[in-house]
């Protein structure tokens, strides 16, 4: 258009139009602008849904599948755990998602097993490779089952802990190979790591401490040896960033203090309500491997947003009263009275303590019923067609088909029982 053309339009008072690429004017046919286009909002769109949140490792921990799994271990990272084991060395994890590099050691107290045997194992995801996640995760457990011919007890007994709302890892099957060989079956653990933390607390920044497993015993009035100070046995599994051991030596001093004001003074520091969950959860699922029974296999962690205290349950292998020591007697044959839970101090002080007792008491109650609403037995029958196949092929198990079967047999019939007999124990004790 010429200068003169357009000052002629202009003095006409008309608008010359001009059309621009990505305007409504392109092509042949015109067509009227969009909202968007002029400006405007186009309230007649549903708006677009919120993402759901990523839950770490919602796709590994789940019990309707056995994961296989296998580890390419090299010789320098192979001779490094025979010498070092529990010291992180570098293997390749080989999954369904892929290869990746990962840090591996061995694990276990009792239940520690060598190489050339059937380790437990942690696995460390980013222990090579900066923040990567597996399955969202940051690792996980194996645990071997060294003293579980039922292939399920923690399974089983974790999964009721967090149904009776008290803080427990997740588990998974998995069937595992090292360095092409069959190692067998192992049940898998979620690590009590920050994202674990982080799903059960208001904050991960706390510590979370474990009775001291090679300070045998470890309470909050024991330091765990000759000379030791009360709860130097607590050992740090998760350190945060906002804790301090103070916090833990002030507990220790609440938890042993006398006065009568005992009870209303720990209730400052102690989450009491879950404290009596976890406890009260010891007795009903039997877990005599614990705290109050055994002065073991306990968690303590301090969330520094409430200022409380948790306890949480830890390597339930032998719960349901089971004691592989004396096999013949079944499952179980050890702790079901939740009357004995006095070995750890706070328990004891606890069933010592009117108001404490009952409300451990009404809560042990409380759990009887809920227990028998989870229907377990049930439970087992599902596991038990899942693990069959791998757990009978596993050549380095300790146990035979027949000890899996009998023990299947005996978990179903006794904690289908269990109620009836918690109830009983406790209105007539």
């Amino acid at each position: 258009m010429s200068l003169s053309v357009l000052a002629t339009l202009v003095l006409a008072g008309c608008e010359p139009t001009v059309p621009t690429v990505g305007s409504p004017f392109d092509g042949e046919n015109p067509t009227t602008p969009s909202l968007e286009q002029v400006g405007g909002v186009d309230d007649t769109q549903p708006p677009e849904p919120e993402p759901e949140p990523v839950v770490p490792g919602e796709d590994f921990y789940v019990l309707d599948r056995v994961h296989t799994l296998e580890l390419v271990i090299g010789n320098p990272s192979w001779q490094a755990l025979q010498q070092d084991p529990r010291s992180y060395a570098v293997a390749t994890l080989v999954t369904d998602q892929g290869e990746h590099e990962i840090g591996v050691r061995l694990k276990g107290g009792s239940t520690y097993r060598t190489l050339a045997d059937k380790p437990s194992l942690k696995l460390k995801f980013d222990w090579s490779v900066e923040d990567q996640q597996i399955w969202d995760l940051q690792g996980i457990n194996l645990h071997n089952q060294t003293y579980d011919p039922s292939m399920m007890a923690e399974a089983l007994s974790y999964g009721a802990y967090r149904s009776f709302g008290v803080s427990a890892p997740r588990t998974a099957f998995v069937s595992l190979a090292i360095n092409g060989t069959s190692y067998g079956f192992y049940g898998a653990v979620e690590r009590k790591d920050k994202q674990w933390l982080k799903a059960w607390h208001e904050s991960n920044d706390g510590t979370l401490y474990e009775t001291g497993s090679f300070n045998y015993p470890c309470d909050f009035n024991d330091g765990g040896g000759a000379g030791a100070a009360a709860c130097d046995c607590w050992e740090v599994d998760e350190l945060g960033t906002e804790d301090t051991r103070q916090d833990l030596e002030d507990l220790c001093q609440l938890v042993t203090s006398g006065g009568q004001d005992w009870l209303a003074n720990l209730k400052d520091s102690l989450d009491f309500d879950q404290f009596v969950s976890a406890i009260g959860a010891d007795m009903v699922l039997s877990h005599w491997d614990s705290y109050g029974y055994n002065l073991n296999n306990t968690h303590l962690y301090h969330d520094p947003d409430t200022d409380r205290w948790h306890f949480s349950p830890w390597s339930t292998d032998l719960a349901f009263g089971w004691y592989p020591w004396s096999a013949a007697n079944g499952c179980g044959y050890l702790g079901e009275n939740p009357g004995d839970y006095r070995q750890g101090y706070l328990v004891r002080r606890c069933q010592d303590h009117s108001e404490c007792r009952r409300a451990l008491e009404e809560r042990v109650l409380e759990l009887a019923d809920e227990l028998e609403a989870l229907d377990l037995p049930a439970r087992v029958d599902e596991f038990a067609e899942l693990v069959y196949e791998p757990m009978s092929l596993d050549p380095k198990s300790w146990y035979t088909v027949q000890d899996f079967q009998q023990q299947i047999s005996c978990l179903k019939d006794w904690i289908e029982a269990r109620p009836d007999q918690v109830r009983a124990m406790v209105d007539g004790g």
